[in-house]
């Protein structure tokens, strides 16, 4: 069990202080991420398909620098070009925000695992079991 953790607050009994990647930018940053570059992929695979002109949208398959270095092969005009413009900025956002996740990690109170060995009994039976809270 996790509880938020308070500048300067004593932890509550039982607990111990843990840091941990923040989830919300993990999740965030990837879907930021991915679907950014699931769409430019596609785009990129449309383009290189009917491209006369050879491989000047190949770099679009690689993820966050590939629309800016397809500004200069591709020689996009200017909606394309705002187009790969936002489209490189919006992995670039994506990307940040899971390397902040793992960079700044969150503190939270994690409840500690206690064992003990105890005997039980099972129907007429008497044995040692293993009991634990968390």
């Amino acid at each position: 069990m996790l509880l938020p953790y308070e500048e300067g607050e004593p932890g509550p009994p039982g607990y111990y202080l843990k840091l941990r990647a923040r989830r919300g930018l993990i999740i965030s940053g990837s879907v930021t991420l991915g679907s950014a570059w699931l769409l430019t992929s596609i785009a990129g695979a449309f383009l290189v398909e009917n491209d006369g002109a050879g491989q000047n949208f190949a770099p679009l398959f690689v993820p966050v620098v590939g629309p800016f270095i397809a500004l200069g092969t591709g020689d996009p005009n200017g909606f394309a070009a705002s187009v790969l413009i936002m489209d490189g900025l919006t992995q670039t956002a994506g990307l940040t925000m899971l390397i902040a996740a793992f960079l700044e990690p969150e503190r939270v109170w994690k409840r500690k695992l206690a064992l003990e060995v105890t005997p039980i009994q099972v129907g007429d039976a008497t044995g040692i079991g293993l009991r634990g809270t968390w």
